[in-house]
């Protein structure tokens, strides 16, 4: 039942990103190497949101960056799945847990994998603002996402987003901070 829900809710979640305009953004050439490297570790189907050096690492990252939010999320081939989240209240986390990969705006990642994306206002960046008309789409402002490729390979590809539901918390100074969420960094 529970699986029957989440996939009515995603169907719904689609059509309304179809209908304001969404454009999903293209799969990389690598993508089947990630995919299957993703199926290999079973990570889509482990659950680490227990598990305290993750719960340590989105907690850590919501400090540094003075964001309110922060998540680990895993992007497969159709949806996005958040392994571990800091922030949210039990309905969002319930949200946030799956969603369709197209509609995430950590989709966004996949053009450019190993630079940091920084989305400063969701409302007015080319790939993000259709998301606003949406229903039941993204209310994070802001969002800063750094790359986990530098971990073990269990996040080859994928990421840690920071985000916050109200303007100008990302300040200029706590983008120098993600990167300590790197070896070295």
């Amino acid at each position: 039942m529970k699986k029957f829900i989440r996939e009515k809710f995603n169907s719904i979640l689609r059509s309304e990103a179809q209908k304001a305009g969404v454009i999903p953004v293209q799969s990389p050439d690598d993508e089947n190497q990630r995919l299957a490297e993703i199926e290999r570790l079973g990570i889509m189907d482990h659950d680490i949101s227990g598990e305290r050096k993750y719960n340590s690492m989105t907690q850590v990252a919501s400090y540094l960056t003075g964001c309110k939010h922060s998540m680990i999320n895993i992007l497969e081939s159709k949806i996005q799945q958040c392994k571990s989240s800091f922030g949210f209240n039990m309905i969002e986390n319930t949200v946030i847990k799956e969603m369709p990969r197209e509609i995430s705006v950590c989709q966004y990642t996949l053009e450019n994998p190993s630079q940091p994306l920084v989305i400063e206002d969701l409302w007015e960046d080319e790939r993000t603002k259709n998301m606003s008309k949406m229903k039941g789409g993204p209310s994070l402002q802001i969002l800063c996402r750094v790359s986990l490729d530098e971990f073990p390979r269990v996040f080859r590809g994928d990421h840690m987003c920071f985000g916050s539901f109200t303007e100008n918390t990302f300040s200029s100074a706590n983008r120098r901070s993600p990167s300590a969420f790197r070896p070295g960094g």
